[in-house]
């Protein structure tokens, strides 16, 4: 095990400083090594976005399969729906004035739009499988 410990020396006044305290299997030998673990961490933000976005965004955990062959199908097409979903939020955050159509096809959002409001509708007990009106 080793520890990696990032100080920030010189944060703007009124700013607590930033005070990082990494544990990693990885060997922390050299200042190059540091600098790697230190890198791997800084990309934590995203990834905690993209397994948001696949878990919520996807609903995968509301989906039941019985057999591994099915898990692994499903997975895989999430798995590239939560990367779109990223992208779109990402996108959103950086140039708010974009279209969404930038992130994904629009017939997606077409789509999204569409299983939100029967999530809504069926919320009221109002939402009817057999008609158009999702």
């Amino acid at each position: 095990m080793s520890v990696v410990e990032v100080v920030e020396t010189a944060p703007k006044r009124g700013i607590t400083p930033i005070r990082w305290v990494l544990l990693t299997d990885d060997i922390a030998a050299t200042f190059e090594d540091c600098w790697r673990i230190i890198g791997r961490y800084e990309k934590r933000p995203i990834v905690e976005e993209y397994h948001n976005s696949y878990t919520t965004g996807t609903s995968v955990e509301d989906r039941y399969y019985r057999t591994n062959k099915r898990v692994e199908r499903i997975a895989g097409i999430l798995s590239v729906l939560a990367v779109r979903i990223l992208r779109m939020k990402t996108l959103a955050k950086e140039k708010p004035e974009s279209l969404a159509t930038e992130a994904a096809p629009r017939n997606w959002g077409v789509m999204l739009c569409k299983i939100q409001r029967s999530r809504k509708l069926r919320g009221r007990g109002k939402w009817n499988p057999h008609t158009n009106d999702t």
